[in-house]
């Protein structure tokens, strides 16, 4: 049995170790992709993983269908030192493996929430933050040499928020990549979300697969792109919202983009 096992996950070795995410580093996101063998079932598939911090605090995060039969789970560990995991899954091969994840520290601020005064937002390591955001009009379409050169100019003008669009149709693969960029300068992604479902459960779909796409990054959900002109924006929001604090367990902020003023989602 010990031999048919290695046989079935020989092109991708490692499917359960760490070793897909060597050097892990607090702070920077880690892509930890599974290769399913042929025999396995891929109808309603499943794959997560429960991540423990040195000091305790669990992380629960699903895999995201990255291109055919490969799967990845997308984890940011938020301090240094011995991470455990196990993970569940449809596989049964996969269903119940543990180990260990070491992570080195890193000099990194950490993602933006708010203070316990409520009357600023900080960083994780307790630091200030100060909330200077543009948008970036079509940052998946725009050509990767100029999508560089405008992140870069952002960066340099001092803004620390670059809010972007994910549309429906959007190559949501470039688009996690284009955040990456925008993190790697400094600055946290807002997300805005075009295209949320109304149905309950197109929009669970939705919202999960987003999350298990995007949380692990540096950003904020910044939910519909001006809920006042969407039918039943804020029945979609308030759905969507309730999802996202389901599937994030990072806990990004919340909140929506309007025509007018957030004031109006107060009730």
């Amino acid at each position: 049995m010990r031999v048919l096992l290695c046989v079935l996950i020989a092109p991708a070795p490692a499917f359960a170790q760490p070793s897909t995410c060597p050097g892990a580093q607090a702070w920077s996101p880690c892509d930890w992709a599974f290769d399913l063998a042929p025999t396995d079932n891929t109808d309603n598939f499943e794959l997560r993983g429960e991540f423990r911090s040195p000091h305790h605090r669990t992380y629960v995060l699903r895999a995201f269908r990255d291109a055919g039969r490969r799967y990845v789970i997308r984890f940011t560990p938020t301090e240094g030192g011995d991470w455990e995991y196990r993970l569940s899954s449809s596989v049964p091969r996969l269903e119940g493996q543990e180990g260990k994840i070491a992570v080195a520290t890193a000099d990194a601020p950490g993602f933006v929430h708010p203070a316990k005064n409520l009357h600023h937002f900080q960083t994780e390591n307790g630091q200030p933050h100060l909330w200077m955001a543009t948008a970036a009009d079509n940052f998946v379409r725009m050509p990767r040499p100029d999508f560089d050169k405008l992140v870069d100019q952002r960066a340099n003008e001092k803004f620390t928020h670059l809010s972007v669009t994910i549309d429906s149709d959007s190559d949501l693969r470039e688009a996690a990549e284009r955040v990456r960029a925008i993190n790697s300068h400094g600055m946290v992604a807002d997300l805005v979300l075009s295209s949320i479902p109304e149905d309950p459960a197109a929009c669970r779909k939705y919202i999960q697969d987003i999350a298990a796409r995007f949380s692990a990054l540096n950003i904020t959900w910044m939910g519909l792109p001006g809920f006042e002109k969407v039918q039943h924006g804020r029945a979609i929001l308030r759905t969507a919202g309730q999802l996202l604090k389901q599937f994030d367990s990072y806990d990004h902020l919340r909140t929506s983009m309007a025509e007018a003023s957030s004031g109006a989602m107060a009730s």
